[in-house]
């Protein structure tokens, strides 16, 4: 299930979950158009997506992946409160970190 982000009535990005839950855990994944970063949208997304799981279900783990270093989405992730927590690997990217917000 995708979302689109708008402000001011124009598109700034957007979030999707990857899949329907399975385990107990559904990994999320969000974006910015260019022109928009740096002001918080890509945050915005991530926070509304881990609303929107935790409404469902307040018991599910959402996951996360990024690239293996220090980013933007690293700091989106953090500020939506997940943990880097190991390795894993992206079939776009090939090694990633693995992020988790454990709830309930």
């Amino acid at each position: 299930m995708g979302y689109g982000a708008i402000a001011d009535d124009v598109p700034v990005g957007g979030g999707a979950f990857i899949g329907r839950p399975q385990g107990g855990r559904v990994e999320i994944a969000y974006y910015t158009l260019p022109e928009h970063e740096g002001r918080g949208f890509g945050t915005m997304a991530a926070q509304e997506l881990v609303q929107i799981a935790l409404a469902e279900d307040r018991t599910l783990t959402l996951t996360a992946k990024t690239l293996p270093q220090t980013g933007p989405s690293t700091v989106i992730l953090e500020r939506a409160g997940f943990l880097q927590t190991g390795l894993t690997t992206d079939e776009d990217v090939g090694d990633a970190w693995l992020w988790e917000r454990i709830s309930g």
